[in-house]
């Protein structure tokens, strides 16, 4: 089992339709029906077989960086108009397309569990330990996981007044490609923690459930990709006795017993 450093859309967001309608080629939404939990019906519709890879890969980073821009006005009461949306996506594109991901046996890992970092990388930063730029080109399952919560010592806006975040309830959110199986499986999974006091420890509850559901498939290879450089980084350590924060134990616990196993 692989642990490595490593978003969620819907079409409610302000940013969805006016992007869409502005595109080139430009997407009518006004005939789609709104979704409250993810654009899995509306991809269906703007993406068929006959999609060609270019506007595919356009399509995809536009929902990526909508939902980066959402988190910036939600974080840091930065908004993000339409046209910054479509430059940071062609300038994304241009990147990649100067500097094309290495090959998968470049990234290939050791049969079993595996934990490593997903998360952005740039151009001027060095990439962290245990980082996997690319997972696509992973050979084995993956399991992606990821919590929404306010970041620690922050305070969120709400109808236009500043509150205390809450910090009782985490959402959990889990997926999973099984390739052990033909066809693959694609699973996704939210939960919800309560009595969460950080955001590390909703990142360790989110690995540790991420776990239990690998090994209930009973998948043999598996990398989990998390966005957490600090919990990636202890759980690659040799000695695990003394976490960041105490409340994850149990969660990191459970995530190393689980890969001991598999």
């Amino acid at each position: 089992m692989d642990l490595s450093l490593g978003p969620y859309q819907t079409t409610t967001d302000p940013l969805y339709s006016p992007l869409l309608l502005s595109s080139n080629p430009s997407i009518n939404t006004s005939n789609f029906a709104p979704e409250l939990d993810g654009v899995q019906s509306t991809l269906a519709l703007i993406i068929t077989d006959n999609t060609l890879e270019p506007l595919l890969c356009k399509i995809l980073y536009t929902l990526w960086f909508i939902w980066k821009a959402r988190n910036d006005y939600h974080f840091n009461r930065k908004e993000w108009t339409p046209p910054q949306v479509h430059q940071a996506v062609q300038a994304y594109m241009t990147y990649n397309e100067h500097n094309p991901p290495q090959s998968s046996t470049q990234f290939a890992q050791p049969p079993g569990i595996q934990i490593s970092v997903l998360q952005e990388s740039t151009q001027n930063q060095e990439a962290p330990p245990h980082f996997c730029p690319y997972p696509a080109s992973l050979q084995d399952s993956r399991c992606y996981v990821d919590v929404a919560v306010v970041p620690d010592n922050q305070n969120i806006n709400t109808n236009n007044a500043f509150v205390k975040k809450n910090t009782n309830n985490a959402g959990l959110c889990i997926f999973i490609l099984n390739f052990q199986v033909q066809p693959p499986q694609a699973i996704y999974v939210k939960a919800q923690l309560h009595n969460c006091r950080s955001v590390l420890m909703g990142e360790a509850a989110a690995l540790a459930l991420g776990a239990t559901i690998v090994k209930a498939l009973q998948v043999q290879s598996c990398t989990f990709l998390s966005d957490s450089q600090q919990l990636v980084h202890f759980l690659h350590q040799e000695q695990q006795e003394n976490p960041p924060q105490w409340r994850i134990k149990p969660f990191t616990q459970a995530y190393s017993n689980i890969a001991a196993i598999l």
